[in-house]
């Protein structure tokens, strides 16, 4: 668990966990990463089973934006995804 409460506790990273309850969302569609480099410029990683890639095209930086914005709207607060994520810790072998 340090290591990922050091990388969380990061002010430039986001965590939020989307519980395993919550009906069919954008999430389920793959993951993403986002990010904006020093320079205001803005990149995008999405991975697949056949092909991760980068994106830095603004139309699809702005697409995964409102995803993540929609995603979020279904997770739990920040706070509330560290418990999560260190309850699950504490069950870890």
């Amino acid at each position: 668990m340090g290591a990922v409460h050091a990388c969380v506790a990061l002010p430039h990273v986001q965590v939020h966990v989307v519980p395993t309850d919550t009906p069919m969302y954008l999430g389920l569609g793959g993951p993403f990463t986002m990010a904006e480099m020093s320079d205001g410029a803005q990149l995008a990683h999405v991975d697949g089973q056949v092909r991760a890639q980068i994106i830095d095209d603004a139309a699809e930086i702005a697409t995964l934006g409102r995803r993540w914005t929609r995603i979020v709207g279904e997770a739990l607060p920040r706070a509330l995804s560290l418990d999560l994520i260190r309850k699950a810790a504490l069950t870890w072998t």
